[in-house]
């Protein structure tokens, strides 16, 4: 049951000014009696620490005298600054319909006068599914091959060792993937070809394609057996030596690499240091359009016959940032359903389908609801991205209604609660919010399952629709864990996910919101929050569709993907994939609307070997008004698809074992020919090309930090960076000024009040 406001209030502004001076007065007390005389020692043991940590963790280009000559990337190794090989991508992308197939082009140089093995981190799609590999070398070409994990790197080591050119692509989530060149040749130029499928989204009348070109650095959290009960107390939190929590993620090592200190705005050794992006798209809609653009680059379009297009990026762009393309068909064309199938190498029907549900009348009464904020302020949120969110968040509480309720919760290292309480929707209740979030600052780790907690352990209300928006970049390496406390605490809850800054972690907010039946929103500039904001609440009022299922004619199951599938909100169409049996003429799809339930008959076309085809405009119940439909394109790859979503289901299934889960991912890559968390590609030359007396070097190529990251204005414990012992010594250095410089009476004395909202 909801509280009123009456019974508790935020804090105001002169009670948060109040508690920051008695905070400052007890903090000057115990500093004037014990803590000058060290003072001195504390600053010199911390500069030296720093300068021993700097020379294992950071990149200092002045150490080199030759650094600002060097041409291409540099790799700090334990003997000082070295060439690293240069790197270039280029991608190219064909879409058709609702799929696109991209090749991204990896170009190894060793600028260095040795022989090197390069490795690079790099991001896909989180929904991409990666079937091919070919290495170039000159005008030879080796074709890559599936293998299981373990017997890829095996093979790869073999041949790294004996002096063969060799590649290996590995998954380590299903948007970061690993490349692995050996034995590169002093000035010899290697390229990679991959090539993977994904779908195309669509909604609210729009298309958009996201390409992400850098792995944003992810944060590792505390290990937990059970999750804790959180309260709105402070608990000390223990840090690793990269500052962030201690590592229960297997791969951390392979998530977070090395990344380059120069940015584009800085002083880079040379203009090569930076790795370029060239990025074509052929663009086949299937439909007239009415706009093309993208909110994260500049791009060129060159229109064709047939409604085709040409688009390529200016030149000059880097691998720092998500790419994003939007296009939006005239007004007369906009789809309401469209359905593809096709017959795979295996021989079975592979369908895919999209459709939009009746939409609810303007006029639909407004229900009533308990909103729940949740705002990042973890270091990686410094700099752009922690303005987006706190802009974000303002013009979210603009928009609640007088028979809402709201509580904010931000978190870093520890999640805390604005109020203890529901809180009324009045006007001052929110300035009071909006003042509270104005004072915000980004600090500290992302202990995301500490605020997932904390928002699904509040009091329900029954009479409310309990809703949760959660504003976050999403940086974290446990995501597997989080998707299962979101499954098992979510209840009658609907979580909302808000993507902010330049690469945020594509997978997790997406599965997150999915297995939260609630929806996913990307923010990528700051000019981009309201009309984000107003699409993102316009679905929170708009619910449209729940509890959807699907079903053959015969009444059989279908075997699907989503699974389960979400809930529908205003103009959000319901897109699934699935095998259709041999005999199945009919696909009937359920849901429960706000009044009454919903039925549809989708008739399925005459199965043709290789081919795609669009069904006839559907008839929606209730609904006599024909709607165009999406014109035909003779597409391959759906029975990709299909695999790619049906080990997502596989990882999401928690009835199945590890073991169990490892070994059907495993067939289904196989199978498939598809990269996953346990099988890889893997390209091996037969002849040696590195002569048995000549030894090889280990070099990562270095990539950007992702644009607007202001990691350097944060202190190293801050954002992965720092050295253990610093971490050690300014823990001890805070056990000795609160233990050891005061009287047992004085530190009772002094003993701080938890305040019940956090006071920033």
């Amino acid at each position: 049951m909801a509280h009123s406001s009456l019974n508790h209030q935020p804090h105001t502004a002169s009670q948060y000014q109040h508690h920051n001076r008695c905070s400052r007065h007890h903090s000057h007390n115990w500093m004037e009696r014990g803590c000058l005389w060290i003072t001195p020692i504390i600053l010199l043991l911390s500069f030296s620490l720093s300068a021993f940590a700097s020379q294992d963790n950071e990149w200092h280009p002045e150490s080199s005298p030759s650094a600002a000559h060097d041409i291409g990337l540099l790799f700090e190794t334990p003997k000082g600054i070295k060439n690293a090989p240069l790197l270039d991508t280029s991608v190219s992308m064909h879409i058709a319909g609702l799929i696109s197939r991209s090749t991204v082009r990896q170009t190894f140089t060793n600028p260095s006068q040795q022989w090197i093995h390069g490795r690079y981190v790099f991001p896909l799609p989180q929904d991409a599914a990666v079937d091919h590999l070919r290495l170039w070398v000159g005008e030879r070409v080796i074709e890559g091959d599936i293998k299981p994990k373990e017997l890829a790197r095996q093979q790869y080591q073999a041949a790294q060792q004996s002096g063969k050119k060799a590649s290996l692509v590995e998954q380590h989530r299903p948007n970061i993937f690993s490349t692995q060149v050996a034995n590169i040749a002093p000035g010899e130029t290697v390229i990679v070809e991959i090539e993977y499928q994904q779908s195309v989204s669509y909604e609210g009348g729009l298309f958009s394609l996201r390409f992400p070109s850098v792995v944003a650095p992810r944060y590792i959290p505390h290990p937990v057996a059970d999750i804790p009960q959180i309260t709105t107390t402070h608990s000390e939190d223990n840090f690793d030596s990269h500052g962030w929590g201690t590592a229960t993620v297997s791969d951390a090592a392979d998530i977070t690499p090395l990344y380059r200190t120069a940015t584009e705005n800085d002083a880079a050794p040379h203009p090569a240091a930076n790795l370029p992006l060239q990025l074509t798209i052929s663009l086949a809609a299937g439909l007239p359009l009415q706009q093309i653009d993208s909110p994260s680059h500049t791009i060129k379009v060159s229109p064709s016959d047939n409604n085709q297009y040409r688009i390529t990026l200016n030149d000059g762009a880097i691998a720092d940032r998500d790419f994003v393309l939007n296009w939006r068909p005239s007004p007369s064309q906009k789809p309401q359903s469209a359905f593809f199938q096709q017959r795979g190498n295996d021989g079975k029907r592979y369908g895919l389908l999209m459709l939009l549900p009746p939409q609810p009348s303007e006029q639909l009464q407004h229900l009533p609801r308990h909103l729940t904020f949740v705002l990042d302020i973890s270091g990686s949120m410094h700099g752009e991205s922690i303005k987006q969110a706190k802009q974000a968040l303002r013009f979210g509480l603009s928009q609640l209604n007088a028979d809402d309720t709201f509580n904010v919760i931000v978190f870093n290292h520890h999640a805390r609660t604005f109020s203890d309480y529901p809180l009324i929707a009045s006007p001052a209740n929110i300035q009071q919010a909006q003042y509270f979030v104005s004072q915000l600052d980004a600090d500290g780790g992302t202990e995301i399952s500490t605020a997932l907690n904390l928002a699904f352990n509040q009091e329900t209300n029954k009479d409310k629709l309990e809703q949760i928006v959660f504003i976050t970049d999403g940086s974290v390496g446990n995501e597997e864990s989080l998707f299962e406390q979101i499954r098992r605490q979510r209840g009658e809850r609907r979580l909302f996910t808000v993507g902010i800054g330049s690469a945020p972690n594509g997978y997790f907010m997406t599965r997150a919101a999915m297995i939260g039946k609630g929806t996913y929103t990307y923010i990528g500039q700051i000019n981009e929050v309201e009309q984000q904001m107003n699409q993102l609440f316009s679905r929170l009022r708009h619910p449209v569709m729940r509890d959807i299922g699907l079903r053959w004619n015969d009444g059989t199951s279908v075997d699907h993907w989503p699974q389960p599938l979400p809930d529908l909100y205003l103009q959000q169409p319901l897109v699934v994939s699935f095998i259709i049996p041999e005999g199945a003429s009919h696909l009937e799809i359920y849901g429960l609307g706000q009044h009454q339930r919903w039925l549809h008959t989708q008739e399925l076309p005459p199965a043709e070997p290789q081919a795609s085809a669009i069904a006839p405009s559907p008839t929606i119940e209730n609904d006599d008004q024909r709607r165009p439909s999406l014109q035909p394109s003779s597409r391959n790859g759906i029975d990709v698809l299909w695999a790619r979503n049906k080990i997502s289901s596989i990882k999401l299934n928690p009835h199945l074992t590890a073991q169990e889960k490892q070994n059907q991912i495993t067939a289904i890559g196989l199978d498939f020919h598809l990269v996953t968390d346990h099988t890889s590609l893997i390209a091996v030359d037969k002849t040696p090309s590195r002569p048995s007396d000549s030894m090889a070097q280990q070099k990562s190529v270095p990539p950007h930090m992702p644009k607007g990251w202001d990691m350097a204005s944060r202190s190293l414990a801050q954002t992965g960076l720092a050295s253990t012992s610093l971490m050690a010594f300014g823990l001890l250095c805070l056990l000795l000024a609160g233990l050891g410089f005061r009287s047992p009476a004085q530190r009772k004395k002094h003993q701080p009040q938890t305040p019940t909202a956090l006071v920033p």
